[in-house]
């Protein structure tokens, strides 16, 4: 799988957590659980922000030891799917 796929599916979790995002901030009686929901969304966006940027500069130097690493560190499930 090259980077630039990889980047794809990210950016599409991205697109798919913010439309939930903005869901829930237009409900106008949030709960607990919701707060609770919205902080879990953003500290996933805010996940697979750094990842982002991770794959681009990646892709940029075209370094497979780093992509390794960083494929090794999401596979040990650092980074959850919504």
């Amino acid at each position: 799988m090259e980077i630039n796929e990889i980047l794809g599916q990210y950016e599409k979790q991205a697109e798919k957590l913010e439309n939930k995002l903005n869901k829930l901030n237009l409900k106008e009686d949030k709960s607990y659980n919701d707060y609770q929901r919205l902080g879990i969304i953003q500290g996933q966006l805010m996940i697979i922000d750094t990842v982002i940027d991770d794959l681009m500069i990646l892709s940029k130097n075209d370094s497979q030891i780093n992509f390794r690493t960083l494929m090794i560190s999401l596979k040990k499930g650092y980074l959850k799917h919504a």
